[in-house]
């Protein structure tokens, strides 16, 4: 890492700035507002980051520099769903404020994810990569203990919001003991771990050291997906860790081992850890609040009387009876505006004013988000280039071996299946990252270009015996005068300036 900083320089420090505040802006809010809008440090930072590399760009004489087949299509892509999402914004004009928001967050990820491009352009190493991602893991890591064991949440978390959280529903579901990090709610949180942790794979040219940290990341990563309930989440994290070890075949007793440790945590990690929470408070010689008890399940729940009354309004179906209603009545939207998308934040316009019971005000699908609101030929555009994006990276693994390759496939997968927890994943920003990384390394792996550069050589050496035997035919060279890598003045200075 310290050699990639020194290589990197300035370019390493200002990417891991990028990326922190395209994890942690939104947290930082500035107190003032912009056409009604708040303002964040993610708003501002993606703005200067963008305009100011753009303009280095230009300064450079880089403006039309071809880019790979991979960040054209990102690109191509970007400016289709943004021009799709301003003329379907002003023909339904629904919501107007929400889907201009929408599109500004869209707008911005486009931009983070310009930047990020470009700093991989000035030689970004990838393990500077793999470094701030980390980083960003862990910080999450820690602001999630401390809302587990203290309920105390930051400013961005709607249980921080008094008016959305009574004191009789806290009884019957004391949500406020889950970890929201810099997120509105905990789902959010867990997608952008599950996008995330895959960086934070052990490698086998990492020291024992190292590998141990990075999988207590991963660990306590499960375990707060576990504790929040963000199955969906758990599963995609699941699927790409077992990928990454059936291709990378770690040794049978590392293998074992981890498969035991994950089972571990998913079956006992809930207890120890309420354990050790219990532990600290009595350590402390504080009383430990019933409401962390209930949300660990292990005390039984004490209802009132208000709290009965609240009991009767609260339906005891399940959540899949919620999506599935939910889906049903966004694809009666999708069919109502005949493909064609009803527009940014539409279909979550739709679902809070179409009366069907059963359903919540929000997609809860990247995928049924993107097709309702810009429409099929949007969604399949994106699917397109997700497809591509993954083929050219098997390629690229399967020819160079290089892990990169095989952490952005499995972070990809994890992405695929963690997108449909979070309400409204469109207006997210850590997606980004990935899709500019993808892009980015979906470009010809250096292992091709020194290929074909290795197979210019040969065919010039091949025409250089033929060019000799036609020069030796027509009677010797051209020039009688000898070849010289230096000119006169250049051999005379080089003599002392005594040049004959």
């Amino acid at each position: 890492m310290t050699l990639a900083m020194k290589k990197g320089g300035s370019t390493a420090l200002a990417a891991g700035l990028l990326i922190l505040m395209i994890l942690f802006g939104n947290a930082l809010t500035l107190p003032f507002r912009v056409a009604g809008f708040g303002v964040n440090m993610y708003i501002v930072s993606m703005a200067l980051f963008a305009v100011v590399l753009f303009g280095l760009r230009i300064k450079e004489g880089r403006l039309r520099e071809k880019e790979d087949r991979g960040v054209m299509f990102l690109y191509g892509f970007t400016l289709l769903w943004l021009a799709a999402g301003i003329v379907l914004l002003l023909w339904h004009r629904t919501a107007v404020s929400e889907g201009l928001r929408q599109l500004v967050q869209i707008a911005l990820g486009a931009a983070s994810a310009f930047s990020l491009i470009e700093c991989l352009h000035r030689g970004l190493d990838k393990e500077m990569i793999y470094f701030w991602i980390r980083i960003a893991v862990l910080i999450y890591i820690i602001i999630a203990m401390f809302e587990i064991a203290g309920g105390v949440h930051l400013h961005t978390s709607h249980f921080s919001d008094p008016t959305l959280y009574r004191l009789d529903w806290s009884l019957l579901r004391p949500t406020n003991y889950l970890a929201t990090a810099t997120y509105f709610n905990e789902n959010d949180l867990c997608a952008c771990l599950a996008v995330l942790t895959p960086f934070c794979f052990p490698q086998k040219n990492y020291s024992w050291k190292k590998n141990l940290g990075l999988f207590f990341l991963i660990m306590m990563v499960i375990l707060i997906e576990i504790h929040d309930d963000a199955w969906i989440c758990f599963l995609g994290l699941t699927a790409a860790a077992l990928i990454y070890m059936i291709v990378t075949r770690p040794k049978l007793p590392i293998a074992a081992a981890a498969v035991v440790s994950y089972y571990a945590v998913y079956r006992w990690g809930r207890t120890v850890l309420h354990a050790v929470i219990v532990f600290f408070y009595e350590l402390l010689g504080k009383e430990v609040p019933p409401g962390l008890h209930r949300s660990f399940g292990f005390v039984m729940r004490v209802v009132s009387k208000a709290s009965e009354e609240a009991a009767k309004t609260v339906d005891n179906r399940g959540t899949i009876t919620y999506r599935v209603e939910t889906y049903k009545e966004a694809f009666c939207g999708f069919f109502e505006s005949h493909g064609l998308g009803l527009g940014p934040y539409g279909v979550d316009h739709h679902l809070q004013t179409a009366g069907r019971p059963y359903t919540v005000g929000s997609p809860h699908s990247f995928w049924l988000e993107l097709l309702c609101n810009y429409g099929v030929i949007i969604f399949l555009l994106f699917a397109a280039l997700c497809i591509f994006f993954i083929v050219r990276l098997i390629k690229n693994y399967k020819e160079t071996k290089d892990l990169m390759y095989l952490i952005l496939i499995c972070a990809d997968i994890s992405l695929a299946m963690a997108c449909n927890s979070p309400s409204r994943f469109v207006e997210l920003p850590y997606y980004w990252i990935l899709l500019a990384l993808t892009a980015y390394f979906c470009q010809k792996p250096p292992a091709e270009a020194d290929a074909a550069a290795s197979f210019e050589a040969a065919a010039t050496a091949e025409k250089a015996p033929d060019e000799a035997a036609t020069t030796a035919e027509t009677g010797g060279a051209e020039d009688d005068a000898p070849e010289t890598l230096f000119s006169p003045e250049q051999e005379s200075s080089l003599d002392g300036g005594k040049h004959e």
